[in-house]
């Protein structure tokens, strides 16, 4: 694998959007800089993975599509985990 610079900066990205979303979302924790530089690195490596093993076959656009997609895969998990826990229990 060669290094890009475009790697370093998608690393630089994720981290500043992961420590805004820690700073002004409540429910985003992250207990430091180490923790947040690793999540992201570990985002990158699954982004990257994904294109790797599926190549041309899968593609998941840009910085933007991406984060869209995170955030509706999170809401959607939220809104069904809601529904089946917060559900009453049937007579």
């Amino acid at each position: 694998m060669r290094d890009r610079p475009a790697d370093v900066i998608d690393l630089f990205v994720y981290v500043v959007v992961l420590n805004l979303a820690v700073e002004y979302v409540p429910s985003v924790i992250s207990e430091g800089f180490t923790l947040s530089l690793l999540t992201a690195a570990l985002l990158k490596i699954a982004l990257e993975l994904v294109d790797l093993i599926f190549g041309d076959a899968v593609s998941l656009g840009g910085f933007i599509p991406v984060t869209l997609l995170v955030v509706a895969l999170l809401l959607s998990r939220a809104v069904v985990r809601r529904l089946l826990y917060d559900a009453p229990a049937p007579l």
